[in-house]
């Protein structure tokens, strides 16, 4: 760490490690956030690196508040902590961080990793070579995810099938994001057995990792599912809005009207965007009138009214009926503008590079779409 510039004040200084932590929590819900534009994410970033240099400017005076943290059993205040002393890239301090890596469990584990892949790599990659090929298995599926995060993992098929039967279900949910972000070619057998697997979040990751690198089996599933659909492949389902073509209109429409689903049907509506559905969406229930719970509270919020909604449909109507996939007022199906993209939000911009990397529009992975900080980047386009 470089000496200090000024005196600090230690109350300020905890100040920047709990910011810090706390602007990383939604930092990370924000990258695939429909609340978040890549702009108010740049300010999100700027924020985080703000105060990383807060922490930063006082040089080694802050190291035992950070290594303080970095032993706690905080996972948000652990990465906060790993994260500034990877960047002040003290050697004793980097060399601690490995360490409790190497040790780490569950949370803090994931705490650390985050920290590992997000930071300049120190001293190098050996180390964590080492932990993916030798190291506890949830640590080397760890390790495996930094590596691939700094360009440095090119793991042979049986390693990865290695993560991928591992009799620990994170352990299997790791192996399966690391072939979204390499697009490791498996064979259909290999996917056909992670459906069958007992835990939600493995056949999710193995879904996804599907669409990801360009399995058109992937599709074939979600169809298959959304002809008898439940709340269980509730994933299966989004990732079938995500997907599906104009020729899925009757499909998606189904799904809407299927009560068992719950209001999540409603959500499918919107993440297909055909304009053709649009009725459905501005259809009310119950004839208008408010629910139980709507009722409750009609005197605190304002409902929406779906006669000015259903009106203002029909004058904007001759303006979008032909559009194919409509997001937030642009018509999303085609070739993209940077001014469309750069105007859309966290949410629609993952889905739209989704779709377009399943159709081999885009040689990206969400891999790239996590690295920090997504803000200042090169804009990704379709």
């Amino acid at each position: 760490m470089p000496s200090p510039i000024a005196t600090h004040i230690p109350d300020i200084l905890k100040e920047h490690i709990e910011e810090l932590a706390f602007l990383w929590g939604q930092r990370q819900s924000a990258v695939r956030d429909p609340n978040y534009t890549i702009r108010e994410l740049t300010q999100l970033e700027e924020r985080i690196t703000a105060h990383l240099q807060g922490v930063l400017a006082v040089g080694d005076i802050a190291l035992p508040l950070l290594e303080d943290a970095l032993g706690g059993d905080d996972p948000s205040m652990i990465f906060a902590a790993a994260y500034a002393l990877l960047h002040a890239k003290n050697p004793t301090a980097v060399a601690r961080v490995r360490d409790s890596f190497a040790h780490a469990e569950g949370p803090v584990l994931a705490a650390l990793r985050d920290a590992l892949a997000q930071a300049p790599f120190s001293p190098g990659v050996a180390p964590y070579r080492e932990l993916f090929h030798a190291g506890p298995a949830p640590v080397g599926a760890a390790a495996a995810t930094v590596l691939a995060f700094h360009s440095a993992l090119e793991p042979t098929i049986p390693q990865i099938h290695r993560l991928l039967q591992h009799e620990d279900p994170s352990v299997r949910i790791t192996g399966w994001r690391l072939v979204s972000y390499l697009g490791v070619p498996l064979e259909a057998k290999t996917y056909a057995a992670a459906m069958r697997d007992e835990d939600p979040g493995v056949r999710r990751a193995a879904l996804y990792a599907g669409a990801w690198s360009g399995q058109p089996g992937v599709l074939a599933v979600c169809r298959k599912l959304a002809a008898e659909p439940s709340l269980e492949n509730l994933d299966a389902l989004e990732l079938f809005a995500i997907l599906g073509t104009p020729d899925d209109a009757r499909s998606i429409a189904a799904l809407a009207t299927n009560a068992a689903l719950g209001p999540p049907r409603f959500r499918l509506l919107g993440t297909y965007g055909h304009p053709a559905l649009m009725d459905l969406v501005l259809t009310p229930e119950n004839g208008g009138e408010p629910d139980e719970f709507e009722a409750e509270f009609q005197e605190e919020v304002t409902l929406p009214d779906p006669d000015v909604a259903q009106r203002h449909w029909k004058l904007v109507k001759p303006v979008f009926q032909q559009a194919c996939r409509l997001r937030r007022g642009f018509d999303v199906g085609g070739a993209l503008t940077p001014e469309v993209f750069g105007a859309l939000d966290m949410e629609s911009r993952w889905e739209i590079l989704l779709r377009a990397r399943f159709q081999g529009k885009w040689s990206g992975s969400p891999l790239r779409l996590e690295q920090f900080p997504q803000g200042r980047s090169t804009e990704a386009s379709t």
